[in-house]
């Protein structure tokens, strides 16, 4: 999907990566941008950690925010 724009924040993902020209990645988004983050998109993905994944199943602190902000 070349014609939209992505954004993509968190520390998950390797230094070097090659994101694609219509996707702009923040290694860190202050918890007080989440709320604007989450409201401002149609949908969102949420990758959970791996750490977590092998906790068990639970959802996410992210799903339960971006619920609240309408996402």
């Amino acid at each position: 999907m070349p014609e939209r724009k992505f954004y993509v924040a968190g520390p998950q993902y390797p230094a070097d990566t090659a994101w694609p020209r219509n996707v702009l990645h923040n290694p860190h988004l202050p918890p007080s941008l989440h709320p604007v983050f989450y409201s401002s998109a149609r949908w969102q993905l949420n990758a959970t950690r791996a750490d977590m994944v092998a906790a068990g199943w639970s959802p996410s602190v992210r799903l339960f925010e971006a619920a609240a902000c309408g996402a």
